[in-house]
C-alpha cells in the first residue's frame, strides 16, 4: 500500500505531463510504448459504443440488420486481438514437472523445471490461431468500412 502511494506520487509528473499531451494532440508519448494494446483498448470500446448507439448505417448496406452483422465480426475481431494481447489463454497450457521444483529455488530455476505438455501446447497454438483469423478478418472489416465508422 505505501509501496503503492509512493510510486502514484513519483508518477505524478509523468501523469500531468501525458495529460496536457493527450489534450494537446490526442495521444500521449507513454501510448506509443505498446500501440497495439493502446489502439485496440481505444477501438473496442469506441465500436462497442458505436454499435449500441448507431442511428443508422452506410448507404451502401441494403438493411440495418446487414451493418450490425459486419459491425459485430469487428468487435469480435477486436476482442480476439486483445485476448492475443492479453495472452489470455495461458490457463490452456498445463505444466508438466520434472521434479518438485525445491522450495527455496527461484522462479527462473523453478521454471526451468517445467516442460508443457504437448497437447498443451498443441492447443494453446489452435486457439492463438484462431484468434489471429478473428482478428485479421475483423481488421480487413474496420480497413473497408473505416469511411462507415460514424454516429
Amino acid at each position: 500500500m505505501i509501496k503503492t502511494l509512493k510510486r502514484f506520487i513519483t508518477d505524478i509528473p509523468w501523469i500531468i505531463k501525458h495529460f496536457f499531451q493527450r489534450g494537446k494532440r490526442g495521444w500521449a508519448d507513454c501510448d506509443t510504448f505498446s500501440m497495439d494494446n493502446y489502439l485496440i483498448s481505444v477501438i473496442l470500446p469506441m465500436l462497442k459504443h458505436l454499435k449500441k448507439n448507431m442511428p443508422g448505417y452506410p448507404g451502401t448496406f441494403k438493411s440495418p440488420e446487414e451493418w450490425d452483422i459486419v459491425m459485430d465480426s469487428m468487435i469480435i475481431g477486436f476482442e480476439a486481438g486483445e485476448r492475443i494481447l492479453n495472452d489470455d489463454y495461458m490457463d490452456t497450457i498445463q505444466p508438466d514437472w520434472y521434479t518438485e521444483p525445491p522450495k527455496n529455488c527461484s522462479l527462473k530455476e523453478g521454471l526451468e523445471l517445467i516442460q508443457i505438455k504437448p497437447e498443451s501446447w498443441e492447443k494453446y497454438k489452435e486457439i492463438t490461431k484462431k484468434d489471429e483469423e478473428l482478428f485479421h478478418a475483423g481488421m480487413d472489416l474496420f480497413n473497408k468500412h473505416f469511411f462507415g465508422l460514424w454516429e
